[in-house]
């Protein structure tokens, strides 16, 4: 009886702030979910094909040896509930929606109020954080798990707390691979607040208890537990972008606003340096580190998209929250309102493209992808239920076709003396116009392969054995 006292003493005092922070949630919510597409691509469609194995059993195309399994695992269990792709599209941006919130918290429980709440609607509102978040994939759902992970890891003095600590840790690690990077950040953190032995132990039966069950799968299946972090970052190798892309990119991940907020930060930061105040900046290495290896890893591995840049996301948005948080303790407080509402009207202005988006496209964006099209000729008008033969877009066709697909090697000339090699029973032949071989110049005096149909950039070749 006295907690509940308390509870509807807490929620009358801070009804309006209560208030505010459900419509910010609601805001940030609707901005993740709309639109809702019915047509995904690359990465989407692989979870939701592991998905899909999970719950009905497919057996057509997998990447288990070098996808992380939790996204997959989630959309299997939502599909209990419903079982249609709008269900994976609700939770993704339900669970995405949730980063904002516990970054709130790690700025209030490290900093203060003001500091949580700036991290926090800069979180909610940055446009490329809201882009990633309506897609299906596990960029910025990591960030959710590495911040839930690191808002438990604040309360050291509870047991419970840093166990939660690790389970949620090895949780953003099956999200995503890259997250492993975030364990010597915790020991980091516990080691400079002298957490004693017991206690770092505690947050490691947390993270063996996730991790050990998915270790044991992995050396069952592929003989090695450790395959999925040596197959991974190797399976894309090309060199597409500059080593300093990212910091060339950073503004556009994370908006000028957390630029600008930095830099207040980094101004701040040499002060206390000068003073030797090591104390007060000793949470900000912990931060700082976080930044350092996930850029030193991202920088180094030659393929690069600027989505693998999100796990930076709670490091440098409660960096930048910090630095203008400072900013304000120095101004008057006349003047602090006038900054509060520049600040709101600026966040307007960074959505407002997005919220223009969703009204031009609808809740729902009915665009049907080539792919789309492809498996739905190949399933209700040929009837077709054999093996698919393809070079590009494997996993997309895998899904839509629910069909056996087995990709093509090699993609040069080779292939017309070698295809025979892995192309061992009739089947369809799907590749794309102006791409790698085989093109239909040459299969078209090729008496093993027969034209079928052309549809928007793809090509169809029934091929037979002899």
């Amino acid at each position: 009886m006295i907690k509940y006292n308390k509870i509807i003493d807490f929620v009358s005092k801070n009804k309006l702030k209560i208030i505010l922070f459900i419509l910010v949630f609601l805001i940030a919510f609707y901005l993740r979910l709309f639109p809702i597409r019915i047509s995904h691509w690359w990465d989407e469609t692989v979870y939701l094909q592991h998905a899909e194995i999970f719950f009905s059993g497919r057996t057509n195309y997998n990447e288990f040896s070098f996808r992380p399994p939790l996204l997959s695992m989630l959309f299997f269990l939502v599909f209990f509930i419903k079982h249609h792709v709008f269900s994976a599209s609700i939770l993704v941006a339900f669970i995405n929606t949730l980063a904002p919130v516990f970054i709130f918290l790690i700025g209030k429980k490290l900093y203060n109020f003001r500091a949580g709440v700036i991290a926090g609607l800069i979180s909610a509102f940055a446009p490329f954080i809201i882009r990633n978040s309506n897609y299906l994939l596990t960029d910025a759902s990591v960030i959710t798990l590495m911040a839930i992970s690191f808002y438990f890891a604040l309360f050291n003095d509870k047991k419970s707390m840093l166990f939660l600590s690790g389970i949620f840790c090895s949780l953003a690690v099956l999200m995503k691979f890259t997250a492993i990077l975030l364990f010597p950040i915790l020991i980091f953190y516990f080691l400079i607040n002298k957490i004693s032995i017991k206690k770092i132990l505690l947050f490691g039966v947390g993270a063996a208890l996730v991790l050990t069950p998915y270790f044991i799968w992995m050396q069952i299946s592929y003989g090695n537990f450790l395959i999925p972090f040596i197959k991974g970052p190797t399976f894309v190798l090309d060199k597409n972008e500059s080593t300093y892309f990212y910091f060339f990119k950073f503004s556009e991940a994370f908006t000028k606003l957390v630029v600008l907020g930095l830099i207040l930060w980094l101004f701040n930061l040499f002060i206390q340096i000068k003073k030797k105040n090591w104390n007060y900046i000793k949470i900000d290495l912990v931060l700082i580190l976080w930044t350092a290896l996930f850029l030193w890893y991202i920088t180094k591995t030659p393929h690069k998209e600027l989505r693998y840049i999100l796990p930076l996301t709670v490091p440098v948005i409660l960096l930048a929250s910090k630095g203008f948080s400072l900013f304000f303790e120095h101004v008057k407080k006349s003047y602090k309102i006038v900054l509060w509402i520049i600040f709101i009207l600026y966040l307007g202005f960074l959505v407002y493209p997005r919220i223009t988006y969703i009204n031009e496209i609808g809740i729902i964006d009915y665009t049907v992808s080539d792919e789309m099209i492809v498996a739905n000729y190949i399933l209700k008008e040929m009837n077709y239920t054999g093996v698919i033969y393809t070079n590009t877009r494997w996993p997309v066709l895998a899904y839509y076709t629910g069909l056996e697909t087995i990709f093509l090697y090699p993609h040069n000339s080779k292939f017309y003396s070698e295809f025979q090699n892995s192309m061992k029973e009739p089947g369809l032949l799907i590749g794309m116009f102006d791409y790698e071989e085989p093109q239909p110049l040459r299969l078209k005096n090729n008496p093993y392969f027969t034209h079928v149909k052309d549809i928007g950039g793809f090509f169809i070749y029934e091929y037979k054995t002899r």
